[in-house]
């Protein structure tokens, strides 16, 4: 006896929505995911500020050596300056104003007069 071939066929109507569903809610879970951690590092992240204040006292009490202290400082207000430095506002941009021209000759010159001791000026 031969086995009857059964073909199965399932309807796909709902299988292209549920797979869009299912992207889009993973894509929504790793957006999530990745906003959280980066507040969490950001909220972790003490300022340099504060913690130049707290090595200050910790060396002020003894804690911490003098060269600790000093490294740790100089380490600290190298972040202090790129922070402070990040969050001034931009200069001016250098219009076609600010563009230096060259000079032009003086009335009466027409540029190619060597001056009598045979020094040139540079260019």
């Amino acid at each position: 006896m031969v086995a009857p071939c059964v073909i199965l066929a399932f309807d796909t109507t709902f299988l292209i929505p549920t797979i869009s569903l299912v992207g889009v809610l993973l894509t929504g879970a790793v957006v999530i995911a990745i906003v959280r951690r980066r507040l969490r590092l950001d909220a972790a992240r003490p300022e340099a500020g504060n913690e130049l204040a707290r090595y200050r006292a910790l060396y002020e009490q003894g804690a911490i050596s003098e060269k600790e202290y000093h490294s740790l400082r100089a380490l600290l207000g190298g972040e202090i300056k790129r922070s402070v430095e990040g969050a001034k506002a931009p200069t001016a941009r250098a219009g076609p104003e600010s563009i230096q021209k060259t000079p032009e000759p003086s009335p009466g010159c027409d540029g190619t007069h060597t001056p009598s001791d045979g020094i040139r000026p540079a260019e």
